[in-house]
């Protein structure tokens, strides 16, 4: 991997805070503890983009189905199909498996 050199400017009270938080989390140099934390800000950064792009893509679908009465089959099949989404998106996140329907069901008996 190839680096480079940034030169930052950081106020002391804020370099206190910093190393403050080295010593008790034992990071080794103030470069470790920043590239961490920039990994983690951008994290948080490509999160809230998704969330807006999730937004946006609702609310142009919401001016697609103004005035356009729908029925229970489409409401039901939608619904299906945001919560299929939403589901594939929660696996390839957190890498797990939802359970399948028949062992869905067999929970709710007991």
């Amino acid at each position: 991997m190839s680096e480079s050199i940034l030169t930052v400017r950081i106020e002391k009270p804020l370099i206190k805070v910093m190393e403050s938080d080295m010593k008790e989390f034992h990071y080794s140099t103030k470069s470790d503890f920043l590239r961490e934390a920039i990994r983690e800000k951008h994290l948080k950064l490509d999160e809230v983009r998704r969330k807006n792009e999730a937004w946006d893509k609702l609310l142009a679908l919401r001016g697609k189905f103004k005035g356009k009465q729908k029925s229970e089959e489409e409401y039901r099949r939608l619904r299906k199909e945001v919560g299929e989404n939403f589901m594939k998106k929660l696996e390839e996140r957190f890498g797990i498996t939802p359970p399948s329907q028949n062992e869905h069901l067999q929970g709710a008996k007991k």
